[in-house]
């Protein structure tokens, strides 16, 4: 996404160039959790998490004399501020149903059916930061800003524990 922290500044000479957002720069963030107690010894629980997108650096794909990433130039002659682009948002519902069943006084068995990302949304993952040698901000390549990761798929978990 963004330059790791204590990276190199693309000029030694003028910090500025690299003001601009934090790495860990997300400005919304939700989680929600809870616990429903069904009938017959039935319990439902689940998650829904949601949280915007991080920013990441838009890059020429070279790199400066002082090997940082080098950002575009815009038409004025600036550079490009750091962290200017905006990646994908997530979101995910988990789900899990669970019940113990007792067999005998010391004998018990506990079964449960678990389902990761239940509504199957797509997450995209880590942009494609490499605007290219075009001219800023005119001319980028067609995949800047593209996915290069897509996040887990639908998973459904079922598991069973005896205890004596």
């Amino acid at each position: 996404m963004g330059e790791f922290f204590f990276s190199l500044p693309i000029n030694n000479f003028n910090i500025w160039q690299d003001y601009g957002r934090s790495d860990d720069d997300q400005r919304h963030r939700v989680a929600f959790d809870g616990i429903v107690n069904l009938p017959r010894g039935f319990q439902l629980s689940g998650s829904l998490q949601y949280y915007s997108a991080l920013p990441f650096n838009v890059t020429t794909g070279a790199n400066t004399i002082q090997g940082a990433t080098a950002r575009p130039v815009s038409p004025d002659g600036s550079v490009v501020g750091r962290n200017t682009g905006q990646g994908f948002d997530f979101f995910t519902v988990n789900t899990r149903i669970s019940r113990t069943f007792r067999i005998h006084e010391r004998l018990k068995v506990d079964t449960v059916a678990e389902g990761f990302n239940a509504l199957n949304h797509r997450n995209d993952m880590i942009p494609n930061g490499t605007f290219g040698p075009g001219a800023y901000p005119a001319n980028p390549l067609p995949s800047l800003g593209a996915a290069t990761a897509v996040g887990d798929t639908r998973t459904l978990q079922f598991a069973v524990r005896l205890s004596f």
